[in-house]
């Protein structure tokens, strides 16, 4: 990715890597998720903003947020998983990359890069 730093190309990669995790695994102490579990990168935005506003710029937001897709683009939670109990208060059901292994983070981004 050209014009991508070492640290924004990191935020990105981990981000995929939650995501997927956590959308296979349910968080700890929490029920597991489904499907409809989702809040929207809308909600996500009124706490994470900043994190939002360096996200846009990347090349998998444009993928992520694409109307054309088959199934409708979640933005977010594409790699962090439904957040709609992380948004209503259950702060560690979500997937955080930076606490995944290399192989879990993997495992997220070859979700969708199979």
């Amino acid at each position: 990715m050209k014009g991508l730093s070492k640290p924004g190309l990191a935020v990105v990669l981990a981000s995929i890597a939650v995501a997927a995790v956590a959308a296979l695994q349910p968080a700890r102490g929490s029920a597991p998720a489904q499907k409809n579990e989702f809040a929207g990168s809308e909600v996500c935005i009124t706490c994470h903003g900043e994190f939002a506003r360096l996200w846009e710029k990347q090349r998998h937001s444009q993928y992520l947020l694409a109307k054309g897709r088959k199934e409708p683009g979640k933005g977010c939670e594409e790699c962090h998983g439904p957040g709609k109990a992380h948004a209503e208060g259950n702060r560690k059901a979500i997937v955080k990359m930076g606490a995944l292994t290399a192989e879990k983070q993997s495992g997220v981004c070859l979700g969708c890069h199979q």
